[in-house]
């Protein structure tokens, strides 16, 4: 138990340590290109491990867009890819999906934990099952009077010594344009309730209540 919590921990020290990239620390040129519909991608490393970051503004504020994005078992609806996500069980603020992703006419199935930090942020990893390690985290970031949500979507994805780092970049930089655009669209073809007075923020360890089930899915081998 104690080296399960210790993997955790050096887990989320790690995905903290990668910059979350709010709105107004992007270039005056990069705001112009979100304001516009634009989805920004760049690619970071920590150690030996390559992450891909997609960025989208959404006409949406932080609890219409977190309730999207933390609907698991809605993901294949919007997802390309992804078959199936079963939420095997939600405790706090720690969820256990299971899912079922086809590339290149093979099934992959592995198990994923998503830990929330209600309304800011969404970690996420691979347990067991296919692929050798999956990581990365959701950021929300509240923008122009809170009306608007930065989502910003990182991903590090291995999926073993057949399938080379560069071969799963090139794939993630195609598909998580797409995974963010049909978020844009899922969002505008909800019908909302209108938002007074925005949720307060909870601590990581506070119940996430106020929020629905986070994101997974993807590109050539999978994108969570």
């Amino acid at each position: 138990m104690r080296t399960l919590l210790c993997a955790a921990s050096a887990w989320l020290i790690t995905l903290a340590a990668l910059p979350a990239k709010p709105f107004l620390e992007f270039t005056p040129q990069e705001q112009t290109q979100l304001k516009a519909g634009e989805v920004l991608l760049w690619e970071g490393r920590d150690g030996k491990k390559r992450f891909t970051t997609a960025a989208i503004l959404l006409d949406h504020p932080i609890e219409q867009v977190w309730a999207l994005v933390d609907e698991k078992e809605a993901m294949p609806s919007y997802i390309a890819n992804l078959r199936q996500a079963k939420l095997l069980s939600r405790e706090a603020n720690v969820c256990l999906i299971a899912q079922e992703t086809e590339a290149s006419g093979r099934t992959f199935n592995y198990v994923m934990e998503h830990v929330l930090t209600y309304p800011q942020k969404v970690n996420f990893r691979r347990l067991r099952g296919d692929f050798r390690h999956i990581e990365g985290c959701w950021n929300f970031d509240p923008v122009e009077d809170q009306s608007k949500t930065l989502l910003v979507y990182t991903l590090h994805l291995d999926a073993g010594v057949l399938v080379p780092q560069s071969f799963i970049v090139s794939s993630q930089m195609k598909a998580l344009p797409q995974i963010m655009s049909s978020i844009r669209a899922k969002l505008a073809s909800q019908v909302w309730p209108p938002v007074s007075n925005p949720a307060p923020a909870v601590s990581q360890n506070a119940p996430a209540a106020a929020s629905p089930p986070a994101g997974l899915a993807g590109a050539s081998p999978v994108t969570p």
